[in-house]
């Protein structure tokens, strides 16, 4: 017996053949495709998260040592004008040369501080720098599985003028 089905004829058997050639189908695409296939997204999710994860750490990182440097810079500029007015309330027992040195010793801490602020920012900066160039070059290489040579070296670059 023939189906007629859209202009085309088929048995019922080669009809029953051909579902069950589909469900047989779908059961080893299920197996050996779309299970390591799901298994591999979810593995790749969880790099970049860890990734972006590492990036809000350092970024808190990063905030953490600014507040410290910027409460170092209060409590120098406290101790700074502490030394002042100690020197002020010295000056109107000693002479204008103390003064003058007390003021020349609160600039010197001022500057060595201002310094070791400047020192400090530039190597947490470029400590996150290297994270990033890392983790960019890290996920361009997880995500690009071609064999264009060439064009991976362009879009690591890309990526990692794109962070800065």
């Amino acid at each position: 017996m023939t189906i007629d089905v859209f202009g085309l004829s088929i048995t019922i058997p080669e009809l029953f053949w051909t579902i069950v050639n589909l469900i047989i189908l779908y059961f080893l695409l299920k197996k050996l495709l779309f299970k390591p296939l799901l298994e591999f997204v979810d593995a790749r999710a969880a790099r970049v998260q860890a990734g972006l994860d590492e990036g809000v750490k350092a970024e808190k990182t990063l905030k953490d040592t600014e507040q410290l440097m910027e409460d170092e810079v209060m409590k120098s500029n406290a101790e700074a004008r502490s030394m002042i007015e100690q020197a002020r309330a010295e000056a109107s027992k000693e002479n204008e040369a103390k003064l003058a040195e007390a003021r020349k010793q609160s600039l010197e801490i001022r500057e060595e501080i201002k310094c070791r602020i400047a020192s400090e920012e530039a190597d947490e900066k470029e400590k996150i720098d290297e994270k990033m160039v890392d983790f960019i070059t890290l996920l361009s290489n997880r995500l690009l599985h071609s064999n264009e040579a060439s064009g991976k070296e362009d879009l690591i670059k890309d990526c990692i003028d794109a962070a800065k």
